[in-house]
Protein backbone atom coordinates (compact mmCIF):
# COMPACT_ATOMS: atom_id res chain seq x y z
CA UNK A 1 0.00 0.00 0.00
CA UNK A 2 2.71 2.48 0.61
CA UNK A 3 4.91 1.72 -2.56
CA UNK A 4 2.20 2.59 -4.97
CA UNK A 5 0.90 6.31 -3.59
CA UNK A 6 4.67 6.59 -3.17
CA UNK A 7 5.59 6.06 -6.57
CA UNK A 8 2.22 7.76 -7.67
CA UNK A 9 3.68 10.74 -5.72
CA UNK A 10 7.42 10.79 -7.17
CA UNK A 11 6.17 10.64 -10.71
CA UNK A 12 3.68 13.72 -9.92
CA UNK A 13 6.09 15.95 -8.66
CA UNK A 14 8.27 15.08 -11.73
CA UNK A 15 5.92 15.84 -13.94
CA UNK A 16 4.84 18.82 -12.14
CA UNK A 17 5.63 20.19 -8.98
CA UNK A 18 2.70 21.10 -6.96
CA UNK A 19 4.23 22.59 -3.85
CA UNK A 20 7.38 24.63 -3.09
CA UNK A 21 8.40 21.67 -1.04
CA UNK A 22 8.98 19.42 -3.71
CA UNK A 23 11.30 21.58 -5.62
CA UNK A 24 13.06 20.62 -2.20
CA UNK A 25 12.47 16.76 -2.12
CA UNK A 26 13.72 17.03 -6.44
CA UNK A 27 17.02 18.11 -5.07
CA UNK A 28 17.68 15.75 -2.74
CA UNK A 29 16.52 12.88 -4.88
CA UNK A 30 19.25 14.24 -7.32
CA UNK A 31 22.27 14.07 -5.23
CA UNK A 32 20.75 10.60 -3.64
CA UNK A 33 24.42 9.34 -2.31
CA UNK A 34 25.87 12.71 -1.26
CA UNK A 35 22.80 13.42 0.78
CA UNK A 36 22.80 10.19 2.01
CA UNK A 37 26.87 10.25 3.20
CA UNK A 38 26.25 13.93 4.99
CA UNK A 39 23.18 12.88 6.72
CA UNK A 40 25.09 10.23 9.09
CA UNK A 41 27.18 13.17 10.23
CA UNK A 42 24.73 15.71 10.06
CA UNK A 43 22.38 13.49 12.65
CA UNK A 44 25.10 12.42 14.84
CA UNK A 45 26.31 16.17 15.46
CA UNK A 46 22.09 17.25 16.09
CA UNK A 47 22.02 14.34 18.49
CA UNK A 48 24.80 15.42 20.83
CA UNK A 49 23.97 18.90 20.41
CA UNK A 50 20.39 17.94 20.95
CA UNK A 51 21.78 15.89 24.42
CA UNK A 52 23.36 18.77 25.27
CA UNK A 53 20.95 20.82 25.09
CA UNK A 54 18.47 18.08 27.10
CA UNK A 55 20.66 18.24 30.18
CA UNK A 56 21.55 14.32 28.70
CA UNK A 57 25.01 12.38 28.55
CA UNK A 58 26.78 12.59 25.00
CA UNK A 59 28.29 8.96 26.31
CA UNK A 60 26.02 6.97 24.25
CA UNK A 61 27.08 8.63 21.48
CA UNK A 62 31.02 7.55 22.12
CA UNK A 63 30.13 4.51 23.78
CA UNK A 64 31.68 0.98 22.39
CA UNK A 65 28.81 -1.34 21.11
CA UNK A 66 27.78 -3.11 23.82
CA UNK A 67 27.35 0.08 26.02
CA UNK A 68 25.41 2.14 22.93
CA UNK A 69 22.87 -0.96 23.02
CA UNK A 70 21.92 -0.85 26.39
CA UNK A 71 18.18 0.36 26.76
CA UNK A 72 18.01 4.36 28.18
CA UNK A 73 16.92 5.06 31.54
CA UNK A 74 12.93 5.50 32.03
CA UNK A 75 12.16 9.45 31.21
CA UNK A 76 15.11 9.65 29.12
CA UNK A 77 14.52 11.33 25.23
CA UNK A 78 12.57 13.76 23.53
CA UNK A 79 8.84 13.91 22.39
CA UNK A 80 7.74 13.27 19.20
CA UNK A 81 7.31 17.02 18.51
CA UNK A 82 10.84 17.42 19.22
CA UNK A 83 12.28 14.81 16.96
CA UNK A 84 10.10 16.00 13.66
CA UNK A 85 12.12 19.43 15.21
CA UNK A 86 15.40 18.00 14.47
CA UNK A 87 14.36 16.12 11.54
CA UNK A 88 13.16 19.54 10.02
CA UNK A 89 16.70 21.42 11.01
CA UNK A 90 18.64 18.30 9.78
CA UNK A 91 16.68 18.87 5.80
CA UNK A 92 17.42 22.51 6.57
CA UNK A 93 21.12 22.07 7.17
CA UNK A 94 21.82 19.95 4.46
CA UNK A 95 19.51 21.41 1.68
CA UNK A 96 22.69 24.08 1.17
CA UNK A 97 25.06 21.20 0.71
CA UNK A 98 22.66 19.30 -1.77
CA UNK A 99 22.55 22.19 -3.64
CA UNK A 100 26.01 23.16 -3.68
CA UNK A 101 26.71 19.72 -5.22
CA UNK A 102 24.24 19.81 -7.42
CA UNK A 103 25.55 22.69 -9.51
CA UNK A 104 28.95 20.79 -8.85
CA UNK A 105 27.10 17.98 -10.59
CA UNK A 106 26.04 20.31 -13.71
CA UNK A 107 29.44 21.94 -13.58
CA UNK A 108 31.83 19.13 -13.96
CA UNK A 109 31.93 16.18 -16.64
CA UNK A 110 34.11 13.65 -13.73
CA UNK A 111 32.86 9.94 -13.91
CA UNK A 112 33.23 10.35 -9.84
CA UNK A 113 31.25 13.45 -9.47
CA UNK A 114 28.21 11.96 -11.25
CA UNK A 115 28.63 8.64 -8.71
CA UNK A 116 28.73 11.01 -5.75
Amino acid sequence: MTMGPGLLTLALFEWRPVWPGSRVLLLFGQVPLFFYLLQWYVAHLLGIGAALLGGYSTAPFFASPPEALAPPPPGMGFGLAAVYLAWLLALGVLYLPCRWWAEQKKLRTDWWVRYL
